[in-house]
């Protein structure tokens, strides 16, 4: 069975285009308390890394306790100048520690910007679909009651992906261009980038 500490990335990650030095890769930690990920970061810490892959790495955590490590880890990366990489299904949970944000569907990027930029005004369907899923943790009768965006479909393969956008069999706002042409990258805001035909 695989360890539960963090490794260090054997290999160049392929098509990365640069060789990662000093790399670790927190994949999946399976930790339920606070101690244990605290020891388990500590291990990772002993390597010195410059970067770190940490992949939903508080997903099983309570979120009593998520709070207190995602503020470890932003106070580590004061301290020691680390870069953190979080893959997560959870918005909420990168945007309190990340500078950027990038939204991928079926490994593409369809979204990507500064933190606040994404999370306040997303251009994405695919970015307002998942904002709209978070949970707001106010009593029923503070919250803004947003609309919830839920998506119809089944979410395609990645080995077999639609042609054109890869997002428009599940996206509300397809169109027929969808279908036939990739969106371009373009930056709509300073630094905000969408993979949109909208």
């Amino acid at each position: 069975s695989p360890s539960p500490y963090p490794q260090p990335h054997p290999r160049p990650i392929p098509g990365a285009g640069v060789k990662l030095t000093n790399c670790i890769l927190m994949d999946h930690v399976v930790v339920h308390d606070k101690v244990t990920m605290s020891n388990c970061i500590a291990r990772t810490l002993t390597l010195r890394p410059r970067f770190i892959v940490c992949d939903e790495v508080v997903a099983a955590l309570d979120v009593s306790i998520r709070g207190a490590i995602l503020n470890l880890f932003a106070d580590l990366q004061d301290e020691f100048g680390i870069t953190y990489a979080f893959i997560t299904h959870d918005i909420s949970v990168v945007s309190h520690v990340s500078d950027r944000l990038g939204v991928l569907y079926l490994g593409r990027l369809m979204e990507q910007g500064p933190a606040g930029a994404v999370c306040e005004q997303p251009l994405h369907p695919y970015t307002q679909a998942l904002l709209s899923a978070e949970p707001l943790p106010l009593p029923s009768d503070q919250r803004d009651h947003r609309r919830r965006i839920r998506l119809q479909g089944e979410i395609p393969s990645p080995l077999n992906p639609p042609s054109g956008c890869p997002f428009r069999t599940r996206c509300p706002r397809a169109e027929t261009r969808c279908a036939e042409q990739a969106p371009e990258w373009r930056e709509v805001a300073p630094d905000h980038r969408v993979a949109c035909h909208f």
